[in-house]
C-alpha cells in the first residue's frame, strides 16, 4: 500500500473515531436530557397529587392548620402545609393557602394553592313514593293492636297536610303483610294493598352510606340510647348509626335518622322527617312502643322485616319531608361545624 493510500485509511480511521465519539456523546447527553425528563415530569405529577391530597384534607375534615411530612409517596417524598389566611363568618367562606414540596430522585420542586371554601353542599334525597317503603326482594311486616300506616298527608302538629296523599307501602319485591282488626293501613290506591315502588336495597344502602360524613350525631357499634333530643324544627339534624340501634326511653329528634342494622324501639319514640333503616344482610323495624314517625320509614336489604305494634304510627307527612329538604338537604347537613366543605374559587401555582 502506498503512503498516499496509507495516509487516506488512517485519515478515515480517525474521521470514523471522532464521529463514533461524538456519536457516543450524543447518546449519552439523550440518555441524560430522557432521565433527566422522566424525573422532572415525576416529581411534578408526584407533588401536584401532593397538593391535591392536601387539598381534600381540608375538603373531607375541615383541617384549617396543619403540617404532613409522608416519606413514601409515588416513588419519592413531599411535605405540606395548610393555613388559614382568612374567614368570612357571614358567608361561612374560608381562605385557605395550601402548600406542598416533593422530592423525587434527588429533585425538589413546590406547588401551592389558595383558594375559598363554604360548607354548602348538596346531599342526597330519595324520591318519596308512601309513608314506609321496603326496597328489599323479599319483606314482611305485622302489625298488631292499634298499629297504623298512613300515606295520608299530615302535619307535624296531627292537622291535614296540604299535600297529595301517597300510599301506606310500597315495595320493590314480594311483600308478606299480616295484620290485626284493629290495625290499619290508607293512603291513596292501592292502599292498603302494597305499590310498587322504583329502586334496590343496594340504592337504599348507598344512600344511607352518603350520610355519614354529614352526621351531627355518629353512633359506633350495637347501642342502647335511654332517651334522647335531636335537633328541632328548625335545626334538624343527621342522626348515624353503623349498627343496630335500640331505644329503650323517651325520644324525640328532627331530621334524617340512619341505621345500618336493626331498629328497636321499646319506649315512646316520635322522629319528624325521614328515617332509613338499611342492614347489611337484613334490616328489621321492631317497634312495639306508643312511637310515631312523621315523614316516611325506608327499609331495606336482602332480606326485610318490620313489626308495629301498641298504637304506633308511621305516617306521612310532606311538612317533615319539607323541613329535610329546606333545612339539611340544601345546607350540607353538618352545618358550620361538621361535614366536609366545596371549594368555590381556587388559584394554583407550581
Amino acid at each position: 500500500m502506498g503512503k498516499s493510500t496509507l495516509i487516506i485509511v488512517l485519515g478515515y480511521i480517525m474521521i470514523f473515531g471522532m464521529i463514533q465519539g461524538d456519536m457516543y456523546k450524543i447518546t449519552e447527553r439523550a440518555v441524560e436530557n430522557v432521565s433527566e425528563i422522566y424525573e422532572n415530569t415525576q416529581l411534578r405529577q408526584l407533588t401536584n397529587s401532593a397538593l391535591e391530597y392536601m387539598i381534600s384534607l381540608h375538603v373531607q375534615n375541615r383541617t384549617t392548620d396543619t403540617t404532613v411530612a409522608i416519606a413514601n409517596w409515588l416513588g419519592g417524598s413531599f411535605s405540606g402545609s395548610i393555613s388559614l389566611s382568612g374567614s368570612d363568618a357571614s358567608t361561612n367562606t374560608d381562605t385557605i393557602v395550601v402548600s406542598a414540596t416533593g422530592q423525587f430522585g434527588g429533585l425538589t420542586y413546590t406547588a401551592s394553592a389558595n383558594f375559598q371554601s363554604v360548607s354548602a353542599i348538596t346531599l342526597q334525597m330519595p324520591t318519596i313514593t308512601s309513608s314506609m317503603g321496603f326496597y328489599a326482594p323479599n319483606a314482611s311486616i305485622t302489625m298488631r293492636a292499634y298499629s297504623e300506616i298512613s300515606g295520608n298527608d299530615m302535619n307535624m302538629d296531627g292537622t291535614p297536610g296540604p299535600g297529595p296523599d301517597l300510599p301506606g307501602i310500597t315495595t320493590t319485591g314480594t311483600l308478606s303483610l299480616t295484620t290485626q282488626a284493629t290495625s290499619t293501613i290508607s293512603g291513596a290506591p292501592p292502599s292498603p294493598e302494597p305499590a310498587t315502588a322504583e329502586g334496590s336495597w343496594e340504592d337504599l344502602r348507598d344512600l344511607a352510606d352518603s350520610y355519614e360524613q354529614f352526621a351531627h350525631y355518629k353512633y359506633t357499634g350495637d347501642q342502647v340510647i335511654s332517651g334522647a333530643t335531636y335537633g328541632s324544627a328548625e335545626d334538624p339534624k343527621i342522626v348515624y348509626f353503623d349498627a343496630d340501634c335500640k331505644f329503650t326511653a323517651s325520644t324525640v329528634g328532627y331530621g334524617i335518622l340512619v341505621v345500618r342494622g336493626d331498629l328497636f324501639v321499646t319506649a315512646h319514640f316520635r322522629w319528624y322527617g325521614l328515617v332509613i333503616v338499611s342492614g347489611v344482610s337484613s334490616s328489621e323495624v321492631d317497634d312495639n312502643a306508643d312511637s310515631n314517625i312523621y315523614g316516611a320509614l325506608l327499609v331495606g336489604a336482602p332480606t326485610s322485616t318490620g313489626t308495629i305494634t301498641s298504637h304506633s304510627t308511621v305516617q306521612y307527612s310532606t311538612e317533615a319531608i319539607n323541613m329535610v329538604m329546606d333545612k339539611l338537604i340544601t345546607t350540607g347537613g353538618g352545618g358550620t361545624t361538621t361535614g366536609p366543605r366545596r371549594i368555590t374559587a381556587i388559584q394554583w401555582w407550581e
